[in-house]
Parts: structure tokens; sequence; C-alpha cells
């Protein structure tokens, strides 16, 4: 959490102090003299920096000393770069941008995909943003579910992307696959993302047309991009309504380490606020993390990052059988998760990126059974990219997925144990070709083999990118997505071929000045889907995704403002599971808008943040046979938070506060059935509502940096 706070702090107006301090000002134009706006100014290394206004200008104050580089970014153009010394005296430049005429990006192919990151020249948010959105609470899921494309199913909390099923999303870090990526919970207590976005420089939110280097995740692609070299010595400390959490990173000449603890106890916090749901246990959540980084003599780069936390929850829960009684549920799980990278060039021509990830998660749950449940999860990618020729930039790769799962069951005098495992080799090959400067293209194809079924299986993928103007451009993707069933369907019938999607978008987008409006279409059809057909399991279903997003930011019109709107609309019916006839899925809405807004007050060296969300209502079904029910109330929701920067003895300090649902809207997510119908035949049914109506968050974060080593 605590670089969260580190960057908003980069946003703030500096806190008056003693401290030293240097103020630089100048213009950025282009080649004929033109302002540009919205350019990126900032220390490389620090978290110092601005953008330029609608004048070109710009200026921001450090209390860094010494020897910098200023760095000068803005899509379309040539990055510029140059030393300067901080040394308490003002500094003034006047820049001039290049444009990229030579660079493979000088166009991006977007269709598919919205990027955050430092250095992308396709950006559309970045790291700063996924973390300060009001209602997300630091969480990378809650943050991208303001995008479009992105479903809210308020009582699951995972992602849900277009029509598609939370397990056809998948992520990936450093290339490779990770399991599980959510904590475990129980039904209807929404799920959270196990990893900070702040851990990562950049963040590809894929809604479909991915690239070829990425496999297994039939509508959607969560692709991190780890950290480097982290670039100061800090101590951070955190105190929390829900918790508290200390860490250290330290920094030497081409070495950082960086430990962590974390505690999280919701037990104060449930006995303040009215809860819908008995809890016996309230849930409590202990762990660590060791993030290494390593620069070599030869210029490569090791990477380690390993994790591991333990959680623990128990409460009462309808009894699925009769679900106005109750019964007792208890939940523990221990999560473990170990990357180990490395990246390098071999000679001047090729770049080599290596992963080798490892993933167990273990789930024990107490209830009228004991049930327990462990996945283990290697994964292991290399990946060799070159240009091969003016314009031609070649990737070539393998992956390496072996998965296990064992389920064991235990009742009264019964018990059953039933275990999977599901090796999977890949390879893919691919080509971005800059045919002009307004011209790119990315044809690539990926080959996998599932060694349980003797399943080879080829998935061509291509897009372009074409720039229609100064600041527009147009993008069309299309490709071939398999992925594995999931493992309680491989239980039950483990010759079960991949699933498989076929995906086509187009979308058009114009970015100008610090503005950024997209219009993207999509087609997706389903084949192979599993459907159940009493105890049978088979690959007979099959449906269609299709709709249209609509997503606008502006950075400039409001002054210290910045807000988007992104729009949703889902048309979608699949064959699937235990519906034998095409219907809407339960966690589909046809309409979907986000809007988003951030107000930074320099006088109050304060960040306020609003959410506000609305969807349509959602089918839910009927136990008996796959009638609809009925409808899910709209989800509404409208979060507030608010984060404030001071000192505590010296140390940069924030205290925020954060509150979801704020007017209390009433949203219900369907009918909970009973399993065996009561005396008069019916089926006894309680209303799925949210485990509170509001959440709220409240915190301070203290960070401790070395000397002359700011935090800004």
């Amino acid at each position: 959490m605590r670089y969260f706070y580190l960057l908003l702090i980069s946003q703030m107006a500096l806190l008056a102090t003693g401290a030293s301090q240097t103020i630089f000002t100048g213009k950025v134009q282009d080649k004929k003299g033109e302002p540009i706006i919205g350019a990126n100014v900032y220390l490389v290394g620090s978290y110092d920096g601005t953008v330029t206004n609608e004048k070109g200008y710009f200026e921001f104050t450090t209390t860094e000393t010494g020897s910098w580089s200023l760095a000068i970014t803005y899509l379309g153009y040539d990055k510029w770069e140059s030393t300067v010394v901080a040394n308490n005296q003002p500094q003034q430049f006047q820049v001039t941008l290049l444009e990229g005429a030579n660079q493979l990006d000088a166009v991006v192919i977007t269709a598919g995909a919205f990027a955050a990151g430092d250095g992308k020249k396709s950006v559309t948010l970045n790291t700063l943003d996924i973390v300060t959105t009001a209602g997300a609470s630091g969480d990378v899921i809650g943050a991208l579910q303001t995008l479009p494309g992105a479903q809210r199913v308020g009582e699951n909390g995972r992602l849900f992307v277009r029509g598609g099923a939370a397990y056809e999303t998948k992520t990936f870090i450093d290339g490779a696959y990770v399991a599980q990526p959510y904590t475990s919970t129980v039904p209807n207590v929404p799920a959270r993302g196990r990893f900070s976005p702040l851990l990562f420089q950049g963040t590809t939110f894929s809604t479909g047309g991915y690239s070829a280097a990425y496999g297994q995740a039939l509508s959607s692609a969560l692709i991190l991009s780890s950290e480097d070299l982290a670039p100061h010595t800090l101590t951070g400390i955190s105190l929390m309504s829900v918790g508290g959490s200390l860490s250290h990173t330290q920094r030497w000449e081409n070495t950082s380490v960086a430990v962590s603890a974390d505690y999280t106890n919701l037990e104060p916090y449930l006995h303040l606020v009215p809860q819908d749901i008995q809890w016996d246990k309230a849930p409590k959540t202990a762990g660590g993390q060791l993030i290494m980084r390593h620069q070599t003599r030869s210029g490569g780069l090791l990477k380690l990052q390993a994790q591991h936390h333990r959680s623990s929850m128990a409460l009462r829960t309808p009894s699925p059988l009769q679900v106005t009684d109750t019964i007792a549920v208890g939940l523990e799980n221990d999560y473990t998760y170990t990357g180990l990278g490395y990246q390098t060039m071999l000679g001047n021509q090729w770049s080599l990126k290596t992963t080798l990830a490892y993933t167990r998660h273990e789930d024990r749950t107490t209830t009228i059974a004991n049930i327990k449940e462990q996945q283990q999860s290697w994964t292991a990618n290399a990946q060799l990219s070159t240009e091969i020729q003016t314009g031609h930039l070649l990737r070539m790769g393998l992956n390496y997925i072996d998965e296990h799962w064992a389920e064991q069951l235990e009742i009264a005098a019964f018990s059953a144990d039933q275990r999977i495992q599901e090796p999977l080799l890949a390879a893919y090959i691919e080509d971005d070709w800059s045919v002009t400067n307004k011209l790119i293209t990315r044809l690539g194809t990926r080959m996998e083999y599932r060694s349980t079924t003797q399943e080879w299986s080829l998935s061509p993928r291509l897009s372009l990118a074409y720039k229609t103007g100064t600041y527009s451009q147009v993008s069309i993707a299309g490709g071939r997505f398999v992925q594995t069933p999931t493992e309680q369907r491989l239980f039950a019938n483990p010759n079960l071929q991949s699933e498989e999607a076929l995906h086509l978008l187009a979308n058009w987008q114009w970015q100008k000045a610090g503005r950024t409006l997209r219009v993207e279409a999509y087609e997706k059809s389903y084949r192979q889907l599993v459907l159940q057909q009493e105890a049978t399991f088979t690959n007979e279903g099959g449906g269609y995704a299709r709709g249209i997003d609509v997503f606008y930011r502006d950075k400039l019109s409001l002054k210290n403002s910045d807000f988007w709107v992104s729009y949703a609309y889902l048309d979608t019916e699949r064959r699937f599971d235990q519906f034998t006839d095409p219907v809407q899925p339960n966690f589909a809405a046809k309409h979907t808008l986000n809007i988003v807004y951030k107000y930074w007050v320099p006088r109050w060296q304060s960040m306020i943040g609003l959410t506000g969300v609305w969807a349509s209502p959602r089918n839910y079904f009927h136990p008996e046979g796959t009638a609809v029910a009925g409808r899910t109330s709209p989800f509404k929701d409208l979060s507030l938070n608010w984060s404030y920067l001071t000192q505590i003895k010296g140390h940069f300090t924030v205290l925020h506060l954060s509150f979801s649902n704020v007017p209390g809207f009433i949203n219900h997510f369907g009918e909970q059935f009973s399993q065996q119908p009561a005396a008069d035949g019916t089926y006894p049914a309680i209303t799925v509502r949210p485990p509170a109506k509001r959440f709220a968050f409240v915190g301070l974060f203290v960070s401790i940096g070395e000397e002359g080593a700011s935090l800004y």
C-alpha cells in the first residue's frame, strides 16, 4: 500500500517545508513551434513530474538533489532526455519534440487493449489512475471494472469481460500465467485481486484480440509487467481500520531488496458497521512478501518475487438444501506465489526474457462436510525478440504449464479423493511490421498441445492499426482463442476438449491534449463450451457475445480535474453448464455505465475522488430447469475517497479515507433457491444482497526515506 501513496504525492502540490527545493519550468513544442499539450515531464527514477498545460508550459518542484535525468514524452514523438542538476536554483527549458517517424510504435495497436504504465505510447490509464479510483479500494480488479467491457457482478468481485465467465480472464506476470489471482471466499461474498498494481510498471487489460504470446484465456488477458530496480531506500508504516503493515526497501547500486509483512483483521470493523452476514469469525489475513532485483555486469536484470498469505473466516450461511435454515461454514486458505525472471541481450540484436513461476493454493472448508481443495501450478516461459530488418520486430517463444488439482471430501463415514493433472506445451511466433509510419500490422500464431487428451490446437491471430489523422487512428484485431475446461468439469470428464472463442473487433481512437475518445465494436463466437446434461459433460455448448464499448477521458477541460466516462452495450447468449437452450447468463448486464472523477486541491494538499456506476438488471434462474426466475435490481453505486498529504516528525504521511455506496443504494443480486422443494412443492428462496450496504476505510501511511531521497 505504501507505493500507492508515494504516487499520490506526485499528483499533489509539494508540501511547504524547510527542505531545499528546485523548480523546473519550461515549454514543450513541436518542430513547427506549436505547443504540445499533455506531455509527460518527469525526473527519471523519482516521483516528481507534471504534464504540460494548454500552452505547452510546465512547472514542478522537487526536493531531490544531485544529478538526475529529465525526460519528456508524448504520444507519437521521440522521447527527449537530458541530464540536470537539482541544486536549489530555478531551471528553465525550451524543448522541441520530434515526431517518431521511424519508430515502430508511431502508430500503435489499440484494438481490445487498455494499457497503463510509464513509457507506453498507447497509455489510456496510468498506474496511479488504477489505485486512486474511488470504490476500487486499491484493488486493480475494482479499478479495471470502470473500463468498458468489464461487467459488474457485485456478489462475485472477479473480472467478467464481454459476456465471458470469470474463469475466461487470465492473469500473467512477466509473461507467466498466474493461478488463482483472487482471494479465497465463500459464495455471495466478493473476492479481491491478490496483487497490488503498484508492484508493476505496466498493466495491460486486454478485452480481446490479444497477442499470440498469451494463451489459455478465452475472453480476456490481464498482463502485468513487474517493476525493475527500486529507485530509493524506503521504510513504510501503515495503520488501517482493518489492520496494518510494515515494509522496508533497500537500494544498492545494482541491487534492491524489499520485504514486507501485513496483517488484516475485520473484527473491530464488523462490530462498528452493521452486516447482513452472521459472522462467527471475522476475515483475517497474515502474510509477507520478498522482492529482489539485481542488475548483472552484462546489463541483464534478475527479478525475484515471493509471497505467502494465510487467511481464515467463519460464518453462518443459508443451507443449500433449505435456504431458510443456516449452517456454519469455515474457510482457511494458504497461498504461495514465487516468480523468478531474467532478461538480457544476446549479442547486439537478440533479447531474451525468461520466467519461472510456482503457485500453491489450498482451501480448507469446514461445514456439513470437510473439503480440502489444492492446486499447484508450475509455469515456464522463454521469449526471444529481434528486429530482423527495419520495421520488423520478431518475437518467438515457448510456454509450459503443469497444473495439479486435488480434492478431498469427508462426510460422516464417507470419504472421496480425486486428482487430476493438466500439462500443456505451447509455442508461438509473431511479427510486428511497421509498413509505413501510419500503418502497422501484427501477424502471429500459437500452437498448443494438451497431453491428457492428445489435443493439438492452432490459433492464428492478426491485428493492424492505421493512423487516420494527426490525433486519430483505427485498429482491427481478430483470432482464435482456446482454453482448457475448469478443474471441476475435468473431474467430471477428463476427456473434455478445449473450449474455443473466435474474436473480431474494430476500434477508432482520438487522442489530443489530455483528451481521449475511443469507440470499439466486437463480435465473439463461442464453440465447444462445456454443456451438462444430467450427469454427462460434453463440448456441445456454444454462443455469442457482441456489443459496443465507448470510453472518453478528459484531463484538461476542468481545472485540477481528471475524469473519464465509459459505457458498454452487451448482447450475449450461450448454451453452457446446465443450460441446453441459449440464455443470457446471470453474469451479463446489457448496459453498464461508469463515471470516474478526480479533483486535485493544492491548497489542501488533497485529492478527492468520485466514482458512479449503473448497470442494468441481470437474469437469475430457477433451480428446477433453466427458466428465468427473475431479474436482479439495477446495480448502483456512488463511492468517494479523500487523501490528505502531511508530515509526522518530518516524514511524509498520507491520511486516506474511502467510502463505497455513500447514498446507500439498495442492490440485490437475485435469489438463492433451496435445492429441495417445500411441502407445497415450491422452492423457498432468499434475496442475495451485499454483506453490508456500505464499506468505509481509514488509513494512515508513513514513509521514511533515506537522507536526500525524497518521496516525491
